[in-house]
C-alpha cells in the first residue's frame, strides 16, 4: 500500500537536488512521522552531496530543540561527522565562539543599555530618599562594577549543558542574543555560514526564537542558491512564546510548503 505522504518525501528530495535546490517549510503534526521524514532526507543529502561536502570540509547543520531530540536523530542512523546535529544553543555557540572581540563588544553594549536604562529611571525619580531610589542606586553601583569586571575579560566561555557560573561565562540568553546580532550585523559571518553549512534543517521551528528565525531568513535571502534552509514543525504545537508567531505566514512564497497528512 502506498503511503499518502510518499509525495512529501519526493517534494523534500527535490529541494536538495543538485539541479533545483529550494528552501522549504514542512508542516508535520504530532505522530506524523516527522523524525522519520527528516532522517530519510538526511540520508538523501548524504547520498547526493556527501562526498563533495566531505572533500570541501563542509557540513549539514541539523538543529533541534532539546538534547533528547538530538539523541533521537542520531540513534536513527550512522550520520558521522558530515552532519552537525545539535541544539540551537550549542550550534550558535559553535559559530560565534571564535569571534571573542565581537562577543565582548556586544555583551558590553547590552550591559551599557541596562545601565543607561536604570540611570535614566533614577534621574526621573523625584524622591531621592525613597526606598526604591536607594535600592536602585545600589543595583546601579553593582551593575557598573560588574560591567567593569566583564570589560577585563579576554575570553568568554559557555556550556550549553551547564550552569555557567564562572566570571567569564555567558548564559543561555546571552548566547542567543549575541548570535542573532552577529548574524544580522556582519555580512561576512552570513557568507561564512552559507559556505560552511550549505544545508541547514531546523526541527521544531515553531519554537525557535523569533530573532534567530529572522537571522536565518537573512542568510537564505543573501545566498538563495547556495544555502538551503529547511524549517520543520507544527505551528499548532507552539510551546514557547518567544518563538516566531505565525511563522507560516513569514515563509517566502518561493519556498516549498509540503504538509504531512498521516
Amino acid at each position: 500500500m502506498k503511503n499518502v505522504d510518499d509525495i512529501v518525501q519526493k517534494q523534500l528530495e527535490s529541494c536538495i537536488s543538485d539541479k533545483n535546490r529550494n528552501s522549504f517549510f514542512l508542516f508535520a503534526g504530532a505522530g506524523s512521522g516527522k523524525t522519520y521524514t527528516l532522517v530519510k532526507l538526511l540520508e538523501k543529502i548524504r547520498e547526493l552531496w556527501g562526498n563533495n561536502l566531505v572533500m570541501e570540509n563542509r557540513k549539514v547543520a541539523v538543529i533541534t530543540y532539546t538534547n533528547a531530540a538530538t539523541d533521537e536523530i542520531r540513534s536513527r542512523g550512522n550520520f558521522g561527522s558530515l552532519f552537525h546535529i545539535s541544539t540551537i544553543h550549542s550550534f550558535i555557540w559553535d559559530i560565534i565562539q571564535p569571534y571573542q572581540k565581537e562577543i565582548k563588544k556586544l555583551y558590553l553594549e547590552y550591559m551599557d543599555k541596562d545601565i543607561k536604562k536604570l540611570s535614566d529611571k533614577q534621574e526621573a525619580t523625584a524622591n531621592k530618599e525613597s526606598k526604591t531610589y536607594l535600592k536602585n542606586a545600589d543595583k546601579l553601583e553593582r551593575l557598573q562594577e560588574r560591567r567593569n569586571a566583564k570589560a577585563k575579560i579576554d575570553k568568554f566561555v559557555y556550556n550549553p549543558n551547564g550552569d555557567n557560573f564562572q566570571a567569564n561565562s555567558l548564559n543561555h540568553q546571552d548566547v542567543i542574543n549575541i548570535g542573532n546580532d552577529m548574524i544580522c550585523q556582519y555580512p561576512l559571518l552570513r557568507q561564512i555560514l552559507s559556505q560552511q553549512y550549505p544545508f541547514m534543517l531546523i526541527d521544531e521551528s515553531q519554537d525557535t526564537k523569533e530573532k534567530l528565525v529572522d537571522a536565518f531568513f537573512k542568510i537564505q535571502q543573501d545566498f538563495p542558491k547556495n544555502f538551503t534552509l529547511g524549517f520543520i514543525g507544527d505551528i499548532k504545537q507552539r510551546i514557547y512564546m518567544d518563538g516566531k508567531e505565525n511563522i507560516k505566514k513569514a515563509i517566502p512564497e518561493t519556498w516549498l510548503q509540503p504538509q504531512k497528512k498521516m
